[in-house]
């Protein structure tokens, strides 16, 4: 399965091909200033202020965003989504 997914231009992503390749995404980098191109993570960043300091963060801000639902994935949450594709990738290979 094949996706794009829209990332921030931070040292995080510097290894971006190799993390494509290895989820079998396509990654694009959003231009500067122009969060309509990213909401996903404008939507996210909700939940987290600027300049946060993520150690300080509580499982439950993970958990809250992990668990929501969302209309790109059919009305299901992130952690059904990942659970179900981990399910598939096991029953697949038998």
């Amino acid at each position: 399965m094949s996706a794009l997914h829209a990332t921030d231009i931070g040292t995080e992503f510097a290894d971006h091909k190799y993390i494509a390749k290895m989820l079998h995404t396509k990654v694009y980098f959003a231009h500067l200033y122009s969060s309509w191109e990213k909401s996903l993570i404008e939507n996210t960043s909700q939940y987290i202020p600027k300049n946060t300091d993520f150690s300080s963060l509580s499982a439950c801000v993970q958990t809250e965003i992990n668990l929501r639902p969302r209309k790109l994935l059919d009305f299901s949450s992130p952690k059904q989504k990942f659970l179900l594709s981990l399910h598939n990738s096991v029953a697949f290979r038998g």
